[in-house]
């Protein structure tokens, strides 16, 4: 019986380190483990309720940046506050698109 070539893999190898990647017009972002912890303590220190609107929830809940990292907010855990989904979290992403001319929702 004839052996089956060796094929080379055709996946990477996930990174396992957190990373801060550079998105559109520079703004950096956090992404991993480092964001999950910072998302738990804002969740936690915000009570997951909406900033905007009052709402309660532990699932619909957006960590948001009051001052967007493209006005040059930060990742701080002061800049950080918990918008719900819908419609808190929609509507200032739309408004912040419309105010860096990247369009709305």
């Amino acid at each position: 019986m004839a052996r089956l070539p060796t094929l080379k893999p055709r996946l990477q190898v996930a990174k396992t380190k957190p990373r801060i990647d550079q998105v559109q017009r520079g703004t950096a972002r956090l992404y991993g483990n480092t964001w999950q912890r910072i998302r738990q303590q804002v969740l936690l220190k915000g009570e997951y309720t909406c900033a905007k609107c009052g709402r309660v929830s532990m699932f619909e809940m957006e960590v948001d940046h009051i001052k967007p990292l493209w006005m040059g907010g930060s990742n701080n855990l002061n800049n950080l506050q918990l918008l719900c989904k819908s419609p808190c979290h929609e509507l200032k992403t739309a408004e912040e698109a419309t105010l860096r001319g990247v369009g709305g929702l």
